[in-house]
């Protein structure tokens, strides 16, 4: 498969994680919060996860890159994206932290994969 369809790929990942993660976190925040929805929510996270990881996997070795230090601190990324709706969930009063933390996170996701700094 080519670089382009792996980035797309990761690109999508990464948009179905983002869009899990928020509305995860938008729930652990409410109190009395009763969905039906929490389900697809998980489905959409889990797949996420997975398409971002083998996706970016793909793109490094299309590249021909090193498994260098940005990489590992990217796989760090991937796991506090993988745990955070648990964090959330069973820490209620860490949402709106948790909430500003993925903003962040993400940035610094971003800012590795364009300059692979390490």
């Amino acid at each position: 498969m080519s670089y382009e369809f792996y980035k797309i790929l990761h690109v999508i990942g990464v948009l179905m994680i983002f869009a899990a993660v928020g509305a995860n976190l938008v729930i652990a925040s409410l109190k009395d919060a009763t969905t039906t929805f929490k389900q697809e929510i998980g489905i959409t996270h889990g797949i996420g996860l997975f398409l971002a990881i083998i996706a970016g996997f793909g793109i490094i070795a299309k590249l021909g890159l090193a498994f260098k230090g940005w990489v590992l601190v990217k796989m760090l990324i991937w796991l506090f994206f993988g745990g955070i709706t648990a964090i959330a969930t069973r820490k209620p009063d860490l949402v709106k932290p948790l909430w500003f933390a993925t903003i962040l996170i993400g940035i610094l996701a971003a800012y590795l994969a364009i300059y692979k700094p390490f």
